[in-house]
């Protein structure tokens, strides 16, 4: 449970400082944009979630200690 928190309170820290240095209006900026098909529309990430996304996944990989 302790590796839990101290990765919550890392990827929070993290993340405030990159909304601090790049900027809130940059955040909701599109990012990625994944084309639609015939069957599914189109979609953009915005930079918050890629963000959100990396950062996440890197915390997940230290608490498993990899």
């Amino acid at each position: 449970m302790g590796k839990f928190i101290v990765g919550l309170l890392a990827v929070c820290a993290a993340f405030g400082l990159i909304v601090h240095f790049v900027g809130q209006q940059s955040m909701g900026n599109t990012a990625v944009t994944v084309p639609g098909t015939m069957h599914t529309p189109g979609f953009g990430l915005t930079w918050g979630l890629v963000c959100a996304g990396a950062l996440a996944i890197a915390c997940w990989r230290i608490m498993k200690g990899k």
